[in-house]
């Protein structure tokens, strides 16, 4: 699928590590994240590497989006986007969602790819 195609269904990997001939027998992360957040993934993201852990960078685009269209699939029992922008091999990797936005907006994926997960953003008005 082409980036404007993947921009437009709710994410796309912007890091990617999964092409690194040792990715399964490292320990990797997946970092799911939106907006103004972005750069701090991929700093966690080069922090980590430094460490031997993968982390890849998944920018959600529209979090409704990627959700509407799971349910709606969910529903009809037919694969959604997520299941091509996150593959079988890629779910059960701990992840981390990050926004500039309340933590339970993206809470819900952590189930979706039965894994742990921490959502980090924010919850009261003026909070950085």
């Amino acid at each position: 699928m082409c980036l404007r195609r993947q921009v437009l269904a709710g994410g796309y990997w912007l890091r990617d590590h999964r092409a690194k001939p040792d990715y399964t027998e490292r320990p990797r992360v997946h970092i799911f994240a939106s907006g103004v957040m972005l750069e701090e993934a991929l700093q966690a993201s080069d922090m980590a590497s430094e460490d031997g852990i993968y982390v890849n960078v998944i920018n959600v685009t529209s979090a409704d989006r990627l959700f509407h269209t799971y349910v709606a699939a969910s529903q009809q029992g037919t694969p959604s986007y997520l299941d091509d922008l996150l593959p079988a091999a890629e779910r059960g990797v701990p992840a981390i969602t990050l926004l500039d936005g309340h933590p339970l907006t993206l809470a819900w994926l952590g189930a979706l790819i039965n894994a742990p997960l921490k959502p980090l953003g924010v919850v009261h008005f003026g909070e950085t």
